[in-house]
């Protein structure tokens, strides 16, 4: 008879798991764990019996006592190594019969970081982890564990079950929304070899969970809570006084943190890569100064998206004095009676934080001297934390001169930006490649003319809403930034065709948004297709001047083109094209779903041939060349090679 309780070591199971490699991107890290004793031989069949003793004691022996220990170990990492690069799970069950040895080195790569496409996979672990006859320590074996598929059915009970697994590294609970305070204290303590987690969407992780988990899980590199409104401030500071290795921490949509949690985390924690705290309303301009201070040298991706308190304040803006004078966050400083250049007012000093917060305060100080003078209540007063500082100093405050590895930086719906905090973004972080500006409606041509300095190395712009730039602006733009593969200018109403002309020849371009933009006609969709053949991604709702003949060019001339969005443009409307696009959701109404005119992927291929077959030759050759005159080739723009920039890449 076969065991049940191993439910992965035996070929039947072989179904119930991926084919995907359990050592993905780490073979080399997996490689270098410390050596165990591999199992008994196998005949035939897994019995039911209870293991053999050697597996009841000591399962990973000193293997550094004998020269044969050394070979032993040495053949195991070797072995274990080339099972890790085998795709087919059927070879790594046959690796189980080879020998005594080959049997625990397989079992182990098998339970490296099993596969859970379902629920019931979970409860087979389950079982087989909470049966008290096994052949392997299948606990000490799992290492990742991912339960994004059957996470809204994951209970407590597996949660506690999988905390046996005390070796455990990368566990990603992502929407287990069952999960409850109680258990997520409890059980979050119980791996400390834990160096990335994923909470997004586990609505009852609380303070005390994060204080308990960074108590123990001091090599933590990854935090994701996303989603979790409740952690704040004390969540923030635990981790910034243990994992002081965290690279990665994504704290978005949390009502609780302030820039108290976040001056903590970025003074201490020297190697952070990537913050996200978008919708965090709480945070101000001293947080954002303080990232830009303390993680210039290796902060790679900041999100700040609808962070709505953010003001120029926030960036090392070089002004000149009387531009900041009449600046209207001067004006408010000297409505709120905040000091002038050279003064302090003891009276309006900054406030101290309420009692109830005193001891998030104290902890703090504890951490970082400095963070006890951010404890404000007043967001008016976030200039007057710096005793004998006005706004101007403030803002010649020494900061560094570049963040040569920022990549990616969200601003959108940081609707108090100006141009002046764009263009000293673009002088102090160079090579950014990703750059969003989504609703911040007082930005101008000025800083689109700034973003041009990026040149080739900005790869994604997204500018939506932001209303008051022109077609001269984005001319400059597509002539610097010639390797521009995304560009997003929805809601940008000044824009006409001479715009989309310009765009047209980039020679990357991949995506492109144009949603709401009326002034779009028929010349700019033919420009389009004549000159970005590899497009991929065409958003053009609503502009209403685009006729059924320029879409049915486009298609024909665009062969990789997968997405296309024509919601609201009349030609479109009707009941024989409406068929071939995708399903409205179903939160619509009725009104917009009569209007929603969406298609991406098959839909493409059938919206192609009813159209090959109802309008016939798609364009005049001789009308296009006078159109959109002589398209150059596509190579022509820039250097068909990414090596200059490849070495960077995320």
């Amino acid at each position: 008879m076969t065991s049940q309780a191993d439910f992965l070591t035996i070929p039947d199971s072989a179904g119930d798991f991926g084919s995907e490699s359990s050592y993905g991107e780490t073979r080399d890290e997996r490689a270098s764990d410390s050596g165990f004793m591999p199992g008994p031989p196998l005949r035939g069949q897994l019995s039911d019996s209870a293991p053999p003793s050697q597996f009841r004691g000591n399962f990973f022996p000193d293997l550094a006592s004998t020269p044969e220990n050394h070979s032993l170990k040495d053949n195991r990492k070797i072995v274990t190594t080339i099972l890790g690069y085998l795709n087919d799970q059927k070879d790594r069950f046959a690796a189980l019969r080879v020998c005594r040895k080959w049997s625990g080195w397989a079992a182990e790569v098998l339970w490296y970081r099993p596969d859970l496409p379902r629920y019931s996979t979970v409860e087979k672990m389950v079982r087989t982890l909470e049966s008290p006859n096994l052949t392997f320590p299948y606990s000490k074996f799992i290492r990742r564990l991912s339960f994004i598929a059957p996470a809204p059915w994951v209970e407590n009970s597996t949660l506690t079950t999988v905390s046996r697994c005390d070796l455990l590294e990368r566990l990603n609970l992502h929407g287990a929304r069952q999960l409850n305070a109680p258990v997520l204290e409890a059980t979050l303590t119980s791996w400390p070899n834990l160096i990335s987690i994923d909470l997004t969407g586990v609505t009852q992780v609380t303070d005390e969970a994060i204080i308990s988990l960074a108590g123990v899980s001091t090599k933590l590199r990854g935090v994701n809570l996303n989603g979790c409104k409740i952690p704040g401030d004390p969540a923030l500071i635990a981790l910034a006084k243990n994992c002081q290795n965290l690279s990665r921490l994504r704290m978005g949509a949390s009502n609780s943190i302030t820039d108290i949690g976040i001056s903590a985390i970025v003074q201490a924690c020297p190697h952070l890569l990537e913050l996200d705290i978008r919708h965090c309303k709480n945070i101000t301009d001293i947080a954002v100064r303080e990232v830009w201070t303390h993680s210039s040298r290796t902060m790679r991706e900041l999100h700040l998206g609808y962070c709505t308190s953010l003001t120029d304040l926030a960036f090392p803006a070089k002004v000149s004095v009387g531009e900041v004078e009449d600046s209207p966050q001067r004006q408010k400083d000297q409505n709120a009676g905040l000091p002038g250049q050279g003064e302090h007012d003891a009276a309006k000093g900054p406030k101290v934080a309420d009692a109830e917060d005193r001891s998030v305060e104290a902890d703090a100080a504890q951490i970082v001297p400095e963070v006890r003078a951010l404890v404000i209540t007043d967001p008016q007063e976030h200039i007057s934390f710096l005793p004998g500082l006005s706004s101007v100093e403030l803002w010649r405050r020494t900061v560094p001169q570049t963040l040569a590895s920022l990549r990616i930086l969200d601003l959108s719906s940081c609707a108090q930006i100006t141009d002046i905090a764009v263009e000293q973004i673009v002088s102090s972080a160079p090579r950014l490649r990703n750059f969003v500006l989504s609703k911040c409606p007082l930005l101008t041509d000025r800083s689109v003319e700034a973003i041009c300095e990026l040149g080739p190395s900005l790869h994604f712009l997204n500018i939506a809403h932001v209303d008051q730039v022109t077609d001269e602006a984005v001319k400059k733009l597509a002539q610097s930034c010639t390797r521009l593969r995304y560009i997003d200018f929805a809601g940008c109403y000044k824009l006409t065709d001479d715009s989309i002309v310009e765009l047209s020849k980039l020679p990357k371009l991949r995506r492109v948004g144009l949603v709401r933009v009326p002034k779009i006609t028929d010349a700019a969709i033919y420009a389009l297709a004549a000159r970005t053949t590899i497009l991929e991604r065409a958003h053009l709702s609503y502009c209403k001047e685009i006729t059924l003949k320029a879409i049915h060019f486009l298609l024909d001339k665009v062969p990789k083109l997968n997405h296309l969005s024509l919601t609201g443009i009349p030609a479109f409307l009707v009941p024989e094209l409406q068929r071939f696009c995708r399903e409205p959701p179903k939160e619509w109404s009725a009104h917009q779903r009569s209007t929603f005119c969406v298609y991406s992927g098959l839909g493409i291929e059938q919206l192609r041939k009813h159209l090959d077959a109802t309008l016939g030759e798609a364009f005049d050759e001789q009308n296009l060349v006078n159109t959109i005159g002589d398209a150059p080739p596509v190579g022509d723009v820039g250097s068909d090679s990414d090596s200059d920039y490849e070495a960077d890449a995320l």
